[in-house]
């Protein structure tokens, strides 16, 4: 690869997003490249030398170029290595905006030190090199002393060799020197897997990081003593350790900015770093970011921004403001985050219309005491290919399976197969299995999206189902709330009141996630019973404002 090929010049600054994509393809062309050959092509865009190449980069401020070279050169990597090393980015908005609000709670760019444990393409501390010469020509420094500051004061740790390199030079890029050709340098992004070297020993005033997200299956025993104050239940996520970490490196009074995903916030897996966080920080506030298809590139989860102080003695009545960022970079103040004092309930983010501080009251009830239960769906499909097959109707001892897209807002199941129109996929059970339905139950998709209206999906197994088959078993990607004995309210009801969009924002303020969980539908706070039922009466069926009033009565009592 010679690196001379050009981007096609993009008509708006947002088609750099595609633009950067085909790039990617022309370069690789489908080989293999290596470290070396993707390190040169991504030199060659930063190169003033030739303004024909990369040409759409060149008029791009230079934090945004640098994204895109980053962005270029991970796409430039095979797909199942940037897939095991969640190499993904921060955009250039989202950065300003962690940066600003790490200085609005006394962050100074011009001494105070800075790691980055997961540095990537240096996406914090290219912009807070930035800032420190800006801050450091007003001081009227020379540019000795700035080189000198950024390299005793910027550290980074990044595990991709690559990208460990690329990050060097695009830092010398910025601070005008060539000091990443000088071998006997000790460079600010250093090669090394930040959860095991001895590389990040020391402290900073300032830890910022956007982590790898990702379960880490078959972990060691040693990394699971050494990261055990964040694991719940043997669940080890790679952004709960680096959360740790974090903590970890930064100084008593050190600031703390972590891009994670806001499954954290309300995930049971996640419980356990929860309560570390509370144990040892103070929550500053929370930036949940826009969502936007390109917004992280292949990247779909949700995400927001975590501000922490590490500090004792803790402030344990504080509220934190929640903020929105839009994709123009923009904020809103949309209200406070109700915060336990200690321990691994739940952290409840503002939604319109639903008070935070009621989210976890003890007048109000739960699923068990309208005389429900939980569980998930039961039946792993792409592992029982052979008990499974799609047909008119079943043979002796198969019952139906419902998939998740059978699953409509409030309305009987008809169980269709997914992939055959006009037949059904049918499950041979052994006679009386315990994991077979055989009363009226409610069945949720356990994975919505965000076009649905509703996070909360709940269709009805009805007895006239169950009555032409006998029993029905769902699949895994749902879950079923279902009578345990005598509930107070119909199954029919019940479904209405999980889907009424009172409910639904209860559970989104403490769900940062697009799955539903079933501890998470366990512990959802609805009004008493009795309420919801005088209510009803007197609504003439569950409507909105029946389960609103609801709420309102559950919360009036003493």
């Amino acid at each position: 690869m010679n690196g001379e090929s050009k981007f096609t010049d993009p008509k708006r600054p947002t088609d750099l997003h595609s633009s950067v994509r085909r790039q990617a393809a022309t370069l690789s062309a489908g080989a293999m490249l290596t470290a070396k050959e993707r390190l040169a092509i991504c030199k060659s865009a930063m190169s003033t030398d030739n303004p024909d190449a990369f040409r759409p980069l060149n008029a791009t401020p230079p934090i945004e170029r640098y994204y895109w070279i980053s962005a270029l050169y991970m796409l430039l990597m095979p797909t199942r290595r940037r897939q095991r090393l969640a190499a993904y980015f921060t955009p250039p908005h989202i950065c300003r905006h962690v940066l600003d609000q790490l200085e609005a709670n006394g962050a100074n760019p011009l001494n105070h030190s800075v790691l980055d444990p997961a540095a990537g393409g240096a996406a914090f501390l290219i912009p807070w090199a930035l800032r420190l010469a800006a801050y450091a020509k007003k001081q009227r420094w020379s540019q000795d002393k700035i080189l000198t500051a950024a390299r005793s004061q910027l550290a980074g740790i990044e595990i991709e060799p690559g990208l460990a390199k690329l990050s060097e030079y695009m830092l010398a890029n910025v601070l005008g020197t060539d000091e990443p050709e000088n071998p006997y340098r000790d460079p600010i992004v250093k090669r090394a897997n930040a959860l095991r070297s001895s590389s990040v020993a020391s402290q900073h005033e300032v830890v910022v990081c956007n982590p790898p997200y990702g379960r880490v299956f078959r972990p060691s025993p040693a990394l699971k003593q050494r990261w055990s104050a964040v694991i719940s239940e043997g669940h080890v996520n790679t952004y709960a350790l680096f959360v740790a970490l974090s903590i970890e490196r930064a100084k008593e009074h050190g600031l703390i900015a972590l891009v994670l995903p806001t499954s954290f916030l309300g995930g049971p897996y996640f419980s356990a770093m929860r309560a570390h966080i509370l144990a040892n920080c103070t929550v500053l506030g929370i930036s949940l970011i826009e969502k936007r298809a390109e917004e992280f590139l292949d990247v779909t989860q949700d995400t927001c921004a975590l501000f922490l102080a590490k500090r004792q003695p803790l402030v344990s009545d504080a509220t934190p403001p929640c903020l929105l960022v839009h994709a123009d970079g923009t904020t809103k103040h949309i209200g406070t985050i109700d915060l336990p004092v200690a321990g691994t309930r739940p952290w409840a983010i503002p939604i319109a219309g639903v008070d935070p501080q009621s989210q976890f009251d003890d007048r109000l009830a739960t699923l068990q005491d309208y005389g429900y239960g939980v569980r998930s769906g039961y039946f792993v499909w792409n592992r029982s290919l052979h008990q499974m097959a799609d047909r008119k109707e079943p043979q002796n001892g198969e019952v139906p399976l419902i998939w998740a897209h059978n699953v409509k807002p409030c309305e009987p199941v008809e169980p269709t197969s997914r992939h055959s129109p006009g037949l059904g996929t049918f499950v041979l059970l052994p006679h009386n299995s315990r994991v077979s339905i055989t009363r009226p139950c409610i069945v949720l998709q356990r994975t919505t999206n965000r076009s649905q209206k509703r996070r909360l999906i709940p269709g009805i197994i009805t007895q006239e189902l169950l009555n032409q088959y006998g029993a029905v078993i769902t699949e895994n990607h749902t879950l079923v709330v279902f009578p345990i004995e005598n509930p107070a309210i119909s199954v029919k009801e019940m479904s209405k009141i999980i889907h009424s969009k009172p409910v639904d924002d209860r559970y989104r303020s403490i769900s940062g996630s697009v799955s539903i969980s079933t501890k998470l539908l366990r512990q959802l706070r609805l009004p008493r019973p009795r309420d919801m039922i005088t209510e009803i009466t007197r609504h003439g069926g569950v409507t909105d404002e029946a389960v609103e009033a609801a709420y309102a009565a559950t919360l009036k009592e003493p």
